[in-house]
């Protein structure tokens, strides 16, 4: 993994309306963002170039989404794009995040070559899926749990608490309750809500 769980760098941050936003669908630009945050510092200081048509270099997330394409973090579409305001699905957010454990990480358990053998999961929506062995993987690594109603729901755009709760896991970070009072919150993160944890850790 390129991240040691033993360095707890914040990936996400609210708005300007003191808001956190739970619910909105994560972009691809916000999603290189976060993952980008969680590189070592060596990692950030290339001078790289964005290569797609619909990326000026004056966009807030420029750097960020140029250093992540060129370690093939994320790929453009044929046509020359990489479409960063666009929705991400849970798909395609897991297959980041493979991608990213894999990234200049020979020692990684994940590996480049999926096995065969990966362990069936019980979601009944992905057989065939093209992310069908990443989700496996990530469902093996115990990165997701998937719905009650043991859907994955692959083609559906991810939210920011989704987002959060599964790259927690995936980075074996679990929120202390009995401190949670004393960081800062958000008025749309509720106490009763399912990821309220998730977003203050």
């Amino acid at each position: 993994m390129l991240v040691s769980n033993l360095i707890h760098k914040a990936y996400i941050q609210g708005y300007q309306d003191n808001t956190i936003k739970p619910l909105n669908y994560v972009t691809r630009a916000e999603a290189v963002v976060m993952l980008y945050r969680l590189l070592p510092e060596p990692a950030k200081t290339e001078a790289l170039y964005c290569i797609a048509e619909d990326v000026q270099p004056d966009a807030w997330y420029y750097t960020e989404l140029a250093i992540l394409q060129q370690n093939g973090l994320i790929q453009g579409y044929a046509d020359g794009t990489l479409r960063p305001n666009q929705n991400l699905t849970r798909a395609e957010f897991i297959t980041m995040l493979i991608r990213f454990n894999n990234l200049n990480s020979p020692n990684s358990n994940l590996g480049n070559n999926y096995s065969s053998n990966i362990p069936t999961s019980n979601f009944y929506d992905i057989a065939n899926h093209w992310a069908e062995t990443y989700i496996k993987q990530a469902a093996m690594h115990g990165w997701i749990k998937g719905y009650p109603d043991n859907s994955f729901a692959p083609n559906q755009p991810i939210n920011r608490a989704e987002a959060v709760s599964i790259l927690n896991n995936m980075l074996n970070r679990q929120a202390d309750i009995t401190k949670l009072a004393i960081y800062q919150n958000w008025p749309d993160n509720p106490e009763n809500a399912w990821f309220y944890a998730d977003l203050l850790e």
